[in-house]
């Protein structure tokens, strides 16, 4: 299984790549939207996990590109912003879960198990 990471927090990016590589998954970094829009574009994966706060393009913008390129790849937004009207905004514009910070490893990995199944 390969997951792309788009998040800019040197922290949460150790924390989410040791996490996927335990469950035995590969993975791709994408520390911008730009980077992360390209690698989405260019690559397969099994899922995608994108933060909304990201230098260079927003993961507001890089998702609904991703979509408008007909990219159908699971993404789950994993972010600070826990307003209702931005999960609202981000489930509309194709995400198929959203997360907020701080979260449990656990929890994202069996909410990726549940969008997979």
């Amino acid at each position: 299984m390969r997951a792309l990471l788009i998040e800019d927090d040197e922290g949460v990016c150790q924390f989410l790549v040791k996490g996927f590589k335990e469950e035995g998954w590969d993975v791709e970094v994408a520390k911008d939207g730009k980077t992360g829009l390209r690698l989405a574009t260019e690559g397969t994966f099994h899922v995608m996990v994108l933060d909304l706060l990201l230098p260079g393009l927003n993961g507001i913008e890089v998702l609904k590109r991703i979509r408008e390129e007909g990219i159908k790849t699971p993404v789950v937004i994993l972010t600070a912003l826990d307003e209702k009207t931005q999960i609202i905004q981000g489930l509309d514009l194709g995400a198929d879960d959203y997360l907020t910070k701080p979260f449990y490893f656990t929890e994202l990995m069996a909410r990726i198990k549940a969008i997979l199944r």
